[in-house]
C-alpha cells in the first residue's frame, strides 16, 4: 500500500506511474542498437563517399594528362621516344621551318609522376601523379606506327593510383590509354 507524501502539511496523492528498471534497460537496449545500425550505415556511406571521390580524381588526373598531352603533340612537328620509353621530346617549328621550342614529357618511376617540361622556358609542370606503366617492359610512352595511326604518333598506356579518403586507406586505380597524333 502507498504512504502519501507529507510536504508542507499538503498531501501528495500515491503516483506509480513511473518505469520500472526493466522497461528502461529495455528501452536503452533498442536505443543503443538502433544507434549502432544507423552509426554503421553512417561510416559506409562516407566510405563509398571517399572512394568516389578517388575515382573522380584519378579520372580527372587522366583527362588532364590525356588532354594536354594531346594538345602538345598535335602541334608538334617531330616526336622522339626515348628508348626506355620514359622521355618524350615533342619539337616545334614555325611556317618557315625554323625550330621555335621543344617540350619534354618524362616519367620518373621513382616517385610516379609525368613532368612537361617547356625547354625554352625551362618551366616544369607535374602533369600526373601515380602513374605506372602497363606494359611488360615499363615503357609509358611507345611509338605506335600503323598504316592507320600514322608514323608519329605517341601510345600512351598506365595506370593511375590515388588514396581514396576511407577508414581502410584504400587505393583507387584506373586504367588509361591513349594515341597522340602529330600533325604539325
Amino acid at each position: 500500500m502507498c504512504s502519501p507524501t507529507v510536504i508542507a502539511k499538503h498531501r501528495l496523492p500515491c503516483d506509480r506511474s513511473g518505469f520500472t528498471l526493466v522497461e528502461i534497460m529495455i528501452a536503452s537496449t533498442i536505443l543503443i542498437t538502433a544507434i549502432g545500425m544507423i552509426l554503421t550505415f553512417l561510416i559506409s556511406a562516407l566510405d563509398i563517399y571517399g572512394l568516389s571521390v578517388g575515382k573522380l580524381n584519378v579520372n580527372g588526373e587522366v583527362r588532364h594528362f590525356a588532354e594536354i598531352l594531346t594538345r602538345d603533340t598535335t602541334r608538334a612537328c617531330k616526336v622522339e621516344i626515348s628508348t626506355d620509353g620514359t622521355t618524350l621530346t615533342l619539337t616545334y617549328r614555325n611556317k618557315t621551318g625554323t625550330t621555335t621550342g621543344a617540350v619534354t614529357y618524362t616519367h620518373n618511376s621513382t616517385t610516379g609522376t609525368v613532368t612537361r617540361t617547356d625547354l625554352a622556358t625551362s618551366v616544369s609542370t607535374v602533369v600526373a601523379r601515380g602513374v605506372t606503366p602497363r606494359t611488360a617492359g615499363g615503357k609509358l610512352f611507345n611509338p605506335l606506327n600503323s598504316a592507320t595511326a600514322g608514323p608519329n604518333t605517341v601510345h600512351v598506356t598506365g595506370f593511375i593510383t590515388t588514396s581514396a579518403q576511407s577508414r581502410q586507406q584504400r587505393e583507387v586505380r584506373n586504367i588509361f590509354e591513349f594515341a597522340a597524333t602529330q600533325h604539325g
